[in-house]
């Protein structure tokens, strides 16, 4: 049996050396970079974040499958881990879940993986774009280079290729229009997990890193929440809780709707505290300036003081009861117009790509065409910020992995 896969990230990487378990299987890997696991040796601001403990069904998101996390047989977390081990990567975990190699060097991480590869007998087809997939009359696959190359007599086929994000690491999408002409419905990729560009920019911001709690709204409907840190930037925000919204956000844009990112910068226990301070007696005489920053980064605190009108040294016992109240309201719901995204030169990963009931979630294998598998983030899927698309990566290449040996041995 002879096995193509393309693409050689982290979904491919564990796909091949999932297969190579039956050594039988001739196995070639294609790939558009010198070398794999490029993206993967950068991934995590360089640290490596590989995988969350926390798995549940909020992590994981698509426009064509509602529930992911219920439909597709992920890998524990445990599971992945004791993988990763016995590749040569040992891992570790924050206290809030995210998983990283012990060396905490994504460029290690890649390395080993890379060594494994080589070690393992794969066949490695670098500096190898395919732009196309042909199936012929017996099924076996035909596949051409944009350099006109032709490989042919894969008796399957498991498309890894990624998505657009970070085209400078060798973000693709070339492979859709093929795939669209073999009748796999898939949709434009756009850029996800990446900051947000407001209309009106908060330069005086520009620095100012909190945790909020953040939701996003076109023509008033509800898109999504989310809670976690948030970056002011000098083109808008950026952080977990922008970065988690930033896919929702281009559907509403293309339709002209008026799109609105609203920052609560209170949790309720800060709102009681504040609450407290104001009506206490032993704060009246104090700066009113003291009350708030008590819970908000001084830049902060002097952009909504001027805001209000109050000044830094305004006595907390000037302030009315209607006035604290109006400044709390606007402390819970700041309004920020957004115009649109990062490229996909600062997206993290892709929305859009295959649609996911294109295939088996058992298997990953292509429920029109026999012999086609896919995995990774060529898929319409994106995880949150936090290891979890690369979970997604290394499980969906598992699985197609697994089905390729269990088709081979007739299962």
């Amino acid at each position: 049996m002879r096995v193509s896969i393309l693409g050689a990230g982290a979904s491919g990487i564990f796909s091949a050396l999932e297969i190579k378990r039956n050594t039988a299987i001739e196995t070639t890997v294609f790939d558009l970079n010198p070398a794999p696991g490029r993206k993967l040796a950068v991934t995590g601001s360089g640290r490596g974040n590989l995988t969350n403990m926390n798995q549940d069904e909020s992590a994981y998101r698509s426009s064509t499958v509602e529930n992911v996390f219920r439909t597709f047989p992920l890998l524990d977390p445990l599971e992945l881990r004791k993988r990763l081990f016995d590749l040569g990567i040992p891992t570790d975990q924050t206290a809030d879940g995210w998983v990283y190699p012990l060396s905490y060097s994504a460029a290690n991480a890649a390395a080993t993986l890379r060594a494994q590869l080589s070690a393992s007998g794969i066949r490695s087809a670098a500096n190898t774009r395919i732009t196309r997939v042909i199936v012929e009359h017996d099924g076996k696959f035909t596949l051409q280079s944009d350099q006109g190359e032709t490989f042919a007599g894969f008796d399957a086929l498991v498309i890894a290729t990624g998505s657009e994000s970070y085209p400078q690491l060798g973000g693709d999408a070339s492979i859709l229009s093929s795939l669209r002409a073999l009748g796999i419905r898939v949709t434009e990729f756009q850029p996800a997990l990446t900051g947000l560009i407001l209309k009106k920019k908060q330069k005086r911001l520009s620095g100012v890193r909190l945790d909020v709690k953040a939701s996003l709204r076109a023509d008033g409907q509800l898109l999504g929440e989310e809670a976690g840190n948030l970056i002011f930037t000098d083109f808008g925000v950026n952080g977990p809780a922008a970065m988690n919204l930033s896919h929702l956000v281009h559907r509403p844009l293309s339709q002209q709707k008026p799109t609105i990112l609203t920052i609560d910068f209170l949790t309720d226990s800060a709102v009681e505290t504040a609450q407290r301070y104001f009506r206490s007696r032993a704060f009246r005489r104090i700066p009113y300036a003291a009350i708030w920053r008590a819970f908000l980064p001084d830049k902060l605190c002097a952009f909504f003081l001027d805001r209000w009108g109050a000044a830094a040294d305004q006595p907390v016992d000037s302030v009315s009861d209607e006035r604290f109240k109006t400044h709390l309201r606007s402390l819970a719901a700041f309004d920020l117009p957004i115009v649109g995204t990062k490229s996909f030169a600062d997206a993290q990963v892709s929305a859009g790509g295959v649609d996911l009931n294109e295939v088996n979630p058992a298997t990953m294998e292509s429920k029109k065409i026999p012999g086609l598998y896919f995995a990774g983030e060529v898929l319409d899927c994106i995880g949150k910020c936090g290891g979890y698309n690369l979970h997604w990566a290394f499980s969906t290449g598992v699985i197609a992995g697994r089905a390729v040996v269990n088709s081979a041995a007739g299962g």
